[in-house]
């Protein structure tokens, strides 16, 4: 299971107060609150959830999702992005992202992959621009503002 690796105690901007908002999982839940929620997010059609394991460790440490998914126009964002600590600013957290966007890009045919942050998430930022995202712009309100 993901949880235990991305509930250690404050190790990233994700568990300022308001950073909560719009993630699959509350993690301040309990496992056993989580696991309906896991169970129903599993179900759906758009977000696709992926995880991210360590083949070293045999465990996931993250997991990300495609979502806004816009078949008629090529068009899909990479989203609902947990890393553990064990996975966040490494090579593997690189080559997951780049593995997805190759699928992405290569497997489904897609012709454009988004990337939206928070503004105050600068690794995130950094990140995207290493992968060769272009900033677009900012929204005036963010989601659940």
């Amino acid at each position: 299971m993901l949880m235990p690796a991305i509930c250690s105690p404050l190790t990233s901007w994700r568990q300022t107060p308001a950073a909560g908002r719009g993630c699959c999982v509350n993690l301040r839940a309990t496992l056993q609150n989580s696991v309906p929620r896991v169970e129903q997010v599993a179900t759906l059609a758009d977000p696709i959830h992926f995880a991210v394991v360590d083949q070293q460790r045999g465990k996931a440490v993250g997991s990300l999702a495609l979502m806004r998914i816009d078949i008629a126009h090529g068009v899909v964002e990479v989203g609902h992005v947990h890393f553990s600590p064990l996975l966040s600013r490494t090579a593997m957290a690189t080559e997951a992202h780049w593995l997805l966007m190759q699928y992405v890009f290569d497997t489904l045919g897609y012709r454009r992959y988004e990337w939206k942050c928070n503004s105050l998430n600068i690794p995130s930022a950094r990140a995207a621009r290493r992968l060769g995202f272009q900033y677009e712009g900012r929204f005036r309100r963010g989601a659940g503002e």
